[in-house]
């Protein structure tokens, strides 16, 4: 839902799209570590 991200006062916006990749513990771990690994 939309509604985690904007204020509840406000009218959600109707042009973007959330796309949820659900994925096990280790793979999002790797991810992490990956990307630590890139940005040092």
């Amino acid at each position: 839902p939309n509604s985690a991200f904007y204020h509840p006062d406000s009218t959600p916006p109707h042009t973007l799209v959330r796309f949820c990749f659900c994925k096990e513990p280790e793979v999002l771990h790797e991810a992490a570590k990956r990307l630590e690994q890139y940005f040092r």
